[in-house]
Parts: structure tokens; C-alpha cells; sequence
């Protein structure tokens, strides 16, 4: 999500550090896909299966709240040019994804001590590397907050910091209960 939505084209970041640092969050964050498809193997859920029921279950009834909160956040993404409000966006998505990954590498730990086998991104590794914030490759290891701390909003722009932060929240609080439905009928 982060490396395709939140980026602006290379030329505009090179002449704005706030969409330069963005950028930067949204590489590192950009990687974290391959934890997950480790800890698929790892809890072996990374079996074959023809194409045509992938797709079947990709785009079941089942799967649509998961499919829907990803566009929702798409769309908000991809319709905000402002950097001060798609850092807000992705500030908001490391908060609450912050609350996902302490809650959830508690049972990564159990996972471990039961079988031994560690989870990265379902485990501390992923929830120590977020931490609630947002990350980048600059020598401080994260962003660079104070660009956007110190920037002045208007009231217009708190008004809508406001509205996606609560847009943000929606979308990932639905997928969440989503999966913790599913994850009850296992």
C-alpha cells in the first residue's frame, strides 16, 4: 500500500522534502510484505492451489469488507495531493497499526514458545520496527517529524486532518473486526 499509494512522483519529492520524506516511509514500509509471506511459510499456510479458486476466493462475498477498506484507503490516498495531509494519513495508519502489532505479537510470542518457530511480521520484529511512527532511511531511521510538526494547519486543513484520521480509523477498524470474525469460525 504505502510504496504504491502514499508516494509522490520522484521529481516533485526531489523539490519538496515533506514529499521526499513520505517517500522515504513509504520504501521502508514497502518492504514489510515479505515478512508476511514468511510467516505464511512458517505457519504453513503457503500451499498450491489452482488460480481460478484463488481468484474465486479472492473475490467472494467473504473477502469484500477486506477488499473495501483497501480501496477506501486507496482512494483517500490517491485523491490527497497536500504532503502535510497524506502524512497524516499514513501518521494515522502507523497508530492504530501500532495497536494491531502490540496486541498481535503477544500471540507471536505464544506461536513461538509453542512451536519454536518465530513469526517476523506477526511478531515482535514488525511491532519494534513500527512503534506508531513513521519510518524512513534517513539517518535518523525515521521521518523527519518536524517538517510537519511545525507546520501551521489552517482550520480548514485541521478540519480535514480530522475527517481522514476518522476515515482512516473506519476502514481499518472494519477490516479488523473482519478478520476477527473469520479468525472465530476457524
Amino acid at each position: 500500500f504505502c510504496n504504491l499509494c502514499l508516494r509522490f512522483p520522484a521529481d516533485e519529492a526531489e523539490k519538496c522534502p515533506m514529499k521526499k520524506s513520505i517517500n522515504e516511509h513509504a520504501d521502508e514500509d514497502g518492504n514489510h510484505w515479505k515478512w508476511f509471506y514468511e510467516d505464511l511459510k512458517v505457519l504453513g499456510l503457503n500451499k498450491s492451489y489452482e488460480f481460478t479458486d484463488i481468484l474465486s476466493q479472492m473475490w467472494s462475498e467473504e473477502t469484500e469488507i477486506q477488499r473495501m477498506g483497501a480501496y477506501q484507503l486507496i482512494a483517500l490516498a490517491m485523491n490527497t495531493q497536500d504532503p502535510k495531509m497524506r502524512y497524516v494519513i499514513a501518521e494515522s495508519i502507523e497508530v492504530f497499526g501500532n495497536m494491531f502489532f502490540e496486541g498481535i505479537s503477544h500471540v507471536g510470542t505464544e506461536y513461538e514458545k509453542l512451536t519454536g518457530k518465530s513469526c517476523k511480521y506477526l511478531g515482535h520484529t514488525h511491532f519494534e520496527q513500527e512503534q506508531g511512527h513513521l519510518a524512513g532511511q534517513g539517518d535518523q531511521g525515521e521521518i523527519e517529524h518536524s517538517l510537519f510538526e511545525q507546520t501551521d494547519l489552517t482550520e480548514e486543513q485541521t478540519k480535514l486532518a480530522m475527517e481522514i484520521t476518522q476515515k482512516v480509523e473506519s476502514s481499518l477498524m472494519a477490516r479488523w473486526d473482519d478478520m476477527a470474525k473469520v479468525c472465530g469460525r476457524m
